[in-house]
């Protein structure tokens, strides 16, 4: 009958309104969370910035003296290891740190 239509009809409107609010409110958390990562990774890639700035320097001084150590033909023994060719290509050849990426760097470091 028609009561019973439109009572089921009043029942199912009010079930979707119920799985719209719940939808809502978890898109509203989701979108928090996405906020809040975003938030995270702009802080991270601050901080990564500021050590690879930092690394870059160090890395600038260290060849610094390397070079000029070499230069006036003071013996300065490097430790070796895997990250000496690196060092050594930076020593002698000058390479620009700038173009070092940072795994470059930190090999090298």
């Amino acid at each position: 009958s028609r009561a019973k239509r439109v009572e089921a009809s009043s029942v199912k409107i009010h079930d979707l309104r119920q799985q719209q609010e719940q939808v809502e409110s978890e898109l509203k958390a989701n979108r928090t969370e996405a906020s809040r990562l975003k938030s995270e990774v702009d802080l991270i890639r601050k901080n990564v910035k500021r050590l690879s700035d930092k690394l870059r320097l160090l890395l600038s001084i260290k060849c610094v003296v390397f070079r000029e150590s070499h230069e006036k033909q003071i013996d300065v023994p490097l430790l070796g290891g895997p990250q000496e060719h690196l060092l050594e290509g930076a020593l002698f050849q000058e390479r620009d740190l700038d173009a070092w990426s940072l795994q470059d760097l930190e090999e090298a470091g």
